[in-house]
């Protein structure tokens, strides 16, 4: 219960806007008057600090080693907690809207700065991180009133899942699609069958693994999947079969996530292939 308390009041209350007035404590300085400690010298302050706490938690004596306490209460060493703080600030920033005005001082200080550099400079130059690799989620993007199209079934058991493959080969149209990544690249791919027999597939390659996900690529075998169905005769029904049931639930979901404009498109596109063929609902 010490140790929450701590925690919960000490910390936020010692690191508070640390990342606006802590960013030197973790550069090593040079001066021969300060001798290379400098702001590390205030941190070397709120170890003392939280040394006591740990002491209080543990009920120890007030010479026992630091180290030896931080293990035993599981506490972060100083510079690690300020690290833990300033990346979460670092984290948020490329978060930030595109009207926020700290979201254009932010692009500055990624050019980056020799002399006189900002707790902002700072902060770019210690995590290296570009806005343009974040993706925005927007809160909603399907009105509340929508309802999936789709019926999904998801099966756990690999020989039931063949089996139920095996019936697949009766109706109408089946598509099977998948997403995966190879020698660093991710692709997404389908293949459309129609009463036992493969009639036409499609396949993208989406790029390098540094830029894309399997799960983007699963998504994209669904979008291509509607896409075999274009150009398909008046199917009477429709099965889309993959192998990835966080793709599958989230098919059928209104709630925001990962490659949510992946999504839209999907949902977008499925509406309009099932009015064009009369559809009522798509089997997944």
């Amino acid at each position: 219960m010490m140790k929450k308390l701590y925690e919960a009041v000490v910390v936020p209350k010692m690191l508070y806007a640390i990342e606006v007035w802590g960013t030197t404590m973790l550069q090593k300085e040079t001066g021969k008057k300060e001798k290379g400690w400098n702001a590390r010298g205030f941190a070397k302050k709120m170890e003392s600090v939280q040394q006591v706490a740990a002491t209080l938690i543990t009920g120890g004596m007030r010479s026992s080693a630091t180290d030896l306490l931080f293990a035993h209460t599981d506490l972060l060493p100083i510079p690690a907690l300020i690290h833990k703080h300033i990346g979460r600030a670092a984290l948020h920033l490329p978060t930030l809207p595109p009207s926020h005005p700290l979201r254009k001082e932010l692009k500055s200080a990624l050019r980056g700065r020799r002399r006189h550099k900002s707790p902002l400079h700072r902060i770019a130059e210690m995590y290296q991180f570009n806005p343009d690799d974040f993706e925005t989620i927007t809160p909603a993007t399907i009105s509340p009133k929508w309802t999936s199209k789709a019926w999904i079934q998801t099966i756990d058991d690999p020989t039931a899942a063949a089996q139920d493959a095996e019936s697949e080969r009766l109706d109408d149209v089946c598509i099977y699609s998948d997403g995966s990544g190879q020698n660093g690249n991710i692709g997404g791919a389908a293949i459309l069958r129609r009463k036992g027999h493969t009639v036409k597939s499609i396949q993208m390659h989406l790029g390098k693994d540094t830029d894309h996900t399997v799960y983007e690529g699963e998504v994209i075998g669904l979008i291509l999947a509607i896409e075999l169905l274009k150009n398909t005769q008046r199917p009477q029904l429709v099965s889309l079969a993959l192998d990835n049931q966080a793709a599958i639930r989230a098919s059928v979901t209104s709630k925001p996530g990962p490659g949510q404009y992946l999504w839209n498109a999907f949902h977008t596109n499925l509406k309009n292939i099932m009015q064009i063929h009369g559809l009522d609902h798509v089997k997944i």
